[in-house]
């Protein structure tokens, strides 16, 4: 087979793979994360049902894909944001995920720069 066909049945494996996942979770309320990682354990490493020419050629798009959807999930939130809302309320620099995040880097980034004297 050559790298068009195995893009367009990946791609269509991967949305036909959401598609079910998503009536999964209508259905069960579990989410469909389980479903979906469950899925590309058996296909993948367990199950061993695609050969090592396609393994070799997606791992070679898979930045690409990676990067296409982050693009996607992206817009689709600017899409979705109320930005008056957003410039009307005050910022809460506590509670937000970035103050989580570089606290305990920066004390960490501290602690080994005092301990291993790098002053």
């Amino acid at each position: 087979m050559n790298g068009t066909l195995y893009i367009f049945l990946f791609a269509a494996g991967i949305i036909w793979m959401g598609f079910l996942g998503q009536r999964f979770f209508e259905r069960t309320k579990i989410s469909d994360f389980i479903l979906l990682m469950g899925i590309g354990l058996l296909l993948g490493p367990i199950g061993h049902f695609l050969p090592a020419d396609a393994v070799t050629f997606l791992n070679g798009v898979m930045p690409f894909f990676a990067s296409l959807a982050l693009i996607i999930l992206l817009f689709e939130g600017g899409l979705k944001l109320n930005f008056y809302q957003v410039i009307q309320e005050p910022p809460k620099p506590l509670s937000s995920p970035e103050s989580y995040s570089f606290f305990p880097w920066r004390s960490s980034a501290e602690f080994f720069s005092c301990r291993d004297g790098i002053r």
